[in-house]
């Protein structure tokens, strides 16, 4: 069932089934998300539990939301930033936008163990040259397979924005391999040939 299908579902037939099947469709890429925004591992868990819990007990207030897997993907990221802030006492959430890492496992299905971390080392080279805001979207277009809206709902900016960011991250990662690995260019190629 399409996952908005089951968010309407939810909101407006108070269905428990789906949303326990919305929080079984999105709560491992929420997980590895708040991961790979560099929280700790006991607060991602939280972030989670706290917003599927605000959007069981207000989902009347939810009729309003139009993307689902955009508001639970910044719900959850303000969330973290919240309980940081709580646990940490910091004052500038602008500590956040450039600490986004991205850890590379989509490979390690595919290749063996030996390769995978040869690559993994690559990639994680070529994204080095990124900002903190590049990476990230970086990450939703590619590993979570979000588009352009989405991405913008999550990032706060506009989808052209998004094109515009998107695109330069390219062009850093190729100028990048141009400079530095000419002989990863088919690397490259492969990652990201759907852009």
């Amino acid at each position: 069932m399409n996952t908005d299908l089951m968010w309407q579902k939810f909101i407006n037939e108070r269905d428990d089934t789906s949303f326990s099947l919305v929080y079984n469709t999105y709560v491992e890429a929420l997980y590895a998300y708040g991961i790979h925004l560099g929280f700790r591992d006991e607060l991602c868990k939280d972030a989670i539990q706290d917003v599927f819990y605000n959007i069981y007990v207000k989902k009347s207030e939810l009729k309003k939301v139009k993307n689902p897997t955009a508001y639970l993907f910044k719900s959850c990221k303000y969330r973290l930033i919240d309980l940081a802030r709580k646990e940490a006492k910091i004052e500038n959430i602008d500590s956040f936008d450039d600490s986004f890492t991205l850890d590379i496992t989509v490979l390690e299905n595919i290749i063996d163990a030996e390769e995978s971390i040869l690559l993994k080392n690559k990639v994680e080279k070529l994204l080095e040259c990124l900002s903190g805001q590049q990476r990230e979207a970086v990450y939703m277009k590619y590993m979570l397979g979000l588009g352009y809206d989405e991405i913008s709902e999550i990032l706060q900016i506009n989808p052209d924005s998004v094109r515009k960011l998107m695109y330069r991250s390219m062009e850093k990662i190729r100028q990048n391999i141009d400079n530095n690995h000419p002989e990863w260019l088919p690397l490259f190629v492969i990652l990201f040939l759907n852009f």
